[in-house]
C-alpha cells in the first residue's frame, strides 16, 4: 500500500521523539579547517548523524586523519541538526551557505559526506543538485521506514523494484529510492557514491538493499554497530583508498 509519507512527521518521528527541536539559522553554522599549509582544492563537507554536534567529528579523529592520511582535502562541518530536517530547509541552506559560495572560494572538487541522518540529507541535497558534488560519502545511512525496505526487498531488490504510480510529492522516501534506482544504469552521470556500515549497524540490511546498485570497491562492510568508533574505522579504509586526490 503506498501511503502518503510528510517529510517533516517522519524525521519528527523516528529522529526526534520528544528532544527538542533546536531553531534553525540562516546561513547554517558551520565550521571550516584548513589542512594543510595552504587551502587544498578539494574540500569534505560533512553532516553529523542524530543529536551528534559539529564538533565529534573532530572529537572522534575524523580531521586528524586527513591530515595524517595524505589526502589533500579541507573539510568544513555543518551543524545539521534535526531542526533543519523539520522545516524541511536544510537543502537551501547548504547550497545556499555552503557549496557556492565555497565554489567562489576555490573548492573545485567537493564531496559531502553523511552519518546516519546525515547521510539522509547527503542523498536529498544529491537528489536535487547533484551536479554540484563530485562523490558523497554515506556511513549508515537512514534510508527509509521498514514498509519502503520490506517492499523493495519483496520486490527482489533496487533493481527489480517500481514504485506505484503515481508517488505522491510528499512520499519522499520511494521518490528518493526511485531516484537511487538510477545508479543501476550503468549510463549514469551521477555523483559517485561511497558507501560504508557497520555488519551489526541498524541499518545494515536498508544499505546492503543501497549496495547492490554500487560498484563493490565503493562499498564497506565492517564489524560494529551504529558508533563513532564503526564510523571511524570505515573512514580510514576510504581514506587509505584515496577517493580524492593525494598529496
Amino acid at each position: 500500500m503506498n501511503k502518503k509519507r510528510n517529510l517533516s512527521f517522519i524525521l519528527s518521528f523516528l529522529f526526534l521523539n520528544c528532544s527538542l527541536i533546536y531553531p534553525t539559522t540562516n546561513p547554517i553554522d558551520s565550521f571550516h579547517f584548513i589542512t594543510g599549509k595552504n587551502q587544498s582544492k578539494n574540500l569534505i563537507v560533512m553532516l553529523p548523524g542524530r543529536g551528534d554536534r559539529p564538533d565529534d567529528f573532530n572529537k572522534n579523529g575524523f580531521i586528524e586523519s586527513i591530515i595524517n592520511s595524505g589526502v589533500d582535502s579541507d573539510v568544513i562541518i555543518i551543524d545539521a541538526h534535526v531542526g533543519y530536517y523539520y522545516n524541511r530547509n536544510l537543502i537551501p541552506r547548504l547550497y545556499e551557505d555552503v557549496i557556492v559560495p565555497y565554489r567562489l572560494k576555490g573548492y573545485k572538487n567537493i564531496w559531502m559526506l553523511g552519518i546516519s541522518i546525515g547521510g539522509t540529507g547527503t542523498l536529498l541535497y544529491t537528489q536535487q543538485h547533484p551536479g554540484s558534488l563530485s562523490g558523497i560519502i554515506l556511513l549508515a545511512p537512514f534510508l527509509g521506514d521498514n514498509e519502503i525496505i520490506n517492499e523493495i526487498n519483496i520486490s527482489g531488490g533496487l533493481k527489480k523494484w517500481t514504485p506505484e504510480e503515481p508517488v505522491s510529492v510528499d512520499d519522499y522516501q520511494r521518490l528518493l529510492w526511485d531516484w537511487l534506482k538510477k545508479y543501476s544504469n550503468p549510463g549514469h552521470n551521477l555523483p559517485k557514491i561511497i558507501l560504508g556500515y557497520g555488519r551489526d549497524d541498524k541499518f545494515a540490511f536498508s544499505n546492503k538493499l543501497l549496495s547492490e546498485v554500487l560498484p563493490g570497491n565503493q562499498v564497506y562492510e565492517s564489524e560494529g554497530d551504529h558508533d563513532w568508533v564503526t564510523w571511524n574505522r570505515l573512514f580510514n579504509r576510504f581514506l587509505k583508498d584515496n577517493f580524492l586526490y593525494q598529496k
